[in-house]
Formats: structure tokens, sequence, C-alpha cells
């Protein structure tokens, strides 16, 4: 079967060919690594967690790294405990629903790093709502629109 010179110098060639192609096509259409500018609104990407009933929800954007979690569950109110990986100046979030658009609400932090925020959201049915978060360092602004279900998971019952 491999008696022909030229098939074997093309099974050699091919694969060595295609990865040269595959990491060419990546670095000339990747985008490059930058630096977040002021005044600038980056998206936040959702990590598997948030879709799901797991009761921890982690973002990320570069090396702005969030995680949220409940912190105090029970009938009238909605504990969410912050966690950023950098220091913030802010964080706001807006309970929404089908019907109506949330009022944004300020977190609070006792936290002298200002990478730990905690929120009592009033809400009567968390599984049925969207939490739209912006956090802010400096100028620059980072959102995201989560599905609340990760709240309702059985650990989140649980006071951390």
């Amino acid at each position: 079967m491999f008696k022909n010179k030229h098939v074997v110098v093309a099974v050699i060639v091919a694969p060595i060919l295609a990865i040269i192609a595959y990491l060419g096509v990546d670095r000339l259409v990747s985008e490059k690594p930058h630096v977040a500018k002021s005044n600038v609104s980056y998206p936040l990407a959702l990590k598997s967690g948030c879709r799901y009933a797991s009761g921890e929800c982690r973002l990320e954007n570069g090396d702005v790294k969030i995680t949220l979690m409940p912190a105090v569950f029970s009938n009238q109110n909605v504990g969410i405990r912050l966690v950023s990986s950098v220091p913030l100046d802010g964080a706001k979030i807006a309970v929404t629903t089908a019907t109506e658009d949330g009022v944004p609400l300020a977190f609070e932090s006792d936290d002298p790093g200002k990478q730990e925020w905690i929120i009592a959201l009033p809400v009567d049915h968390i599984e049925k709502t969207t939490l739209r978060l912006v956090v802010f360092s400096g100028e620059t602004l980072f959102f995201a629109e989560i599905d609340s279900i990760f709240l309702v998971a059985d650990n989140a019952m649980k006071q951390r």
C-alpha cells in the first residue's frame, strides 16, 4: 500500500500542513487581548453554573472574575453575595420580570479591599426573574444579564 513514495510523503506532510494552517488562521483572525479602556462597557461571560440551580454563578471577562452566591434566603428577601477578583468601585443589580423592569439597587461593601459585596433584594418568586448586573472599576463598566435560577439550588437554602 505504501510502496509509492508520493503517498508516503503526502501521509507525513498533510497533518503537518493542517496544524500550521489551523494555528496561522487562529493567529490572523483572533481578537488580541487589550487593557480595558475608561468610559467603555464590557460584557461579562456567563459560566455554566449560571444556567441551572447550582447555588453559584461565575462571570468573567479577562482578569475580571465575578462570583454571585446566595447569602441569605427567606420568604421576603433574597441575599446575594458578590465576590470579585479585582477591587470594585461599586456594583448595582436590577431584578426584572417579563412584565416590568426593575430599579437598580446598589450593593454594599464593608470589605476594605472592595472585593466582597452584598445586597438583600425583596423578591417573591426569584426563580421567575432575571438579574441585570453592573459592576464598575474606575470608569470601566462590566455588565451581564443572568437568569436567577442559580439562586434556587438546595444548597442555596443554607446561609453562606
